[in-house]
C-alpha cells in the first residue's frame, strides 16, 4: 500500500511539489531523517529513558538478572524490559 509522503517533514505543508507517494519505510525513513520519529524517550508514553534500557541490557547480560527484577528495579513490567532487552521495541539501543 502506499502512502503520501511530505518531502519536508512539515505534514502540514500540502503543496504538490512537497508530496510523492511511497512505501510505509519510506515514510518512516522520512520521520527519522526529519527529527520527527518519537522513538524511544521521544515517545510521549515512554516508560524508560535510553539510558535505563542501557543499563537493562547490562544487567541480563551478567545472566544473574531475571527480566522481572531489572523490571521491578525500574518500575516496569518485566515484558517491557524483555521487549527492550530483546530488541524488538528500543531497537535504537544497542
Amino acid at each position: 500500500m502506499r502512502e503520501c509522503r511530505h518531502l519536508d517533514g512539515d505534514p502540514t505543508n500540502n503543496c504538490v511539489g512537497n508530496l510523492q507517494w511511497g512505501t510505509r519505510e519510506e515514510n518512516y525513513q522520512d520521520r527519522v531523517r526529519h527529527g520527527r520519529d518519537e522513538q524511544g524517550e521521544k515517545s510521549p508514553n515512554a516508560r524508560l529513558t535510553d539510558e535505563r534500557v542501557r543499563a537493562a541490557k547490562d544487567l541480563r547480560a551478567t545472566g544473574k538478572w531475571t527480566f522481572k527484577r531489572i523490571g521491578i528495579l525500574f518500575d516496569v513490567s518485566a515484558a517491557t524490559i524483555h521487549l527492550a532487552v530483546t530488541n524488538k521495541q528500543w531497537k535504537h539501543i544497542k
